[in-house]
């Protein structure tokens, strides 16, 4: 700053003192969003890392989980690994449960793919397919569930949209508007990736 003002006539150092304080308290009120939008991220988001895997799991503290009628729930969940090399990458969970009992016909969607249509055009589809599908039949529930892989680019464009939409894709078909504690878990997942 000394060397800048000794380079100008006075009457031009007050305005560049003016200026330089102008621009360290924008620095400072940005460090301090940042600040608060990580504390904020650490409410919602727990990490765990796996000795074996020797990975870092990212997952939402949020619920996921999204009740169609009385007997069925459908759940879309974004997370992501982090290497000890730190490369990153998404994963998504779905699952499907059906609750038995003698008062509804239960059905399994067997379900082969979900999709996500954000509310900017932007789709994927994830196929779901054994060994990542799974499924239990027991005295609880018909219980369907995946996990796979999604890629970076489709996240960051999904993470755009103000709205998801979700299709469960197969023998039945079933959509749902993610609602509000799904898009932002959603959102804080991709936003926790971005800082790591």
């Amino acid at each position: 700053m000394e060397i800048i003002q000794n380079n100008y006539p006075t009457w031009e150092k007050s305005l560049i003192k003016g200026k330089l304080t102008e621009v360290k308290l924008k620095q400072k009120h940005i460090k301090e969003e940042k600040e608060k939008l990580e504390v904020a991220l650490n409410k919602y988001i727990k990490h765990k890392y796996d000795d074996f895997q020797k990975i870092t799991w990212y997952e939402t503290k949020r619920n996921t989980s999204r009740s169609i009628g009385n007997y069925r729930s459908l759940s879309v969940e974004l997370y992501f690994g982090e290497k000890v090399d730190k490369t990153k990458f998404f994963r998504i969970r779905s699952r499907y449960v059906d609750k038995r009992s003698d008062y509804h016909d239960t059905q399994w969607i067997f379900y082969e793919s979900v999709t996500l249509l954000g509310d900017n055009g932007y789709d994927i589809t994830i196929s779901t397919v054994y060994p990542n599908k799974q499924s239990e039949n027991d005295s609880y529930a018909l219980q369907e569930w995946s996990d796979d892989t999604i890629s970076e680019d489709a996240v960051f464009k999904l993470a755009e949209s103000k709205s998801i939409s979700v299709r469960f894709n197969g023998k039945y078909t079933y959509d749902i508007k993610m609602n509000s504690n799904q898009l932002n878990a959603f959102k804080e997942i991709v936003e926790k990736y971005k800082r790591i």
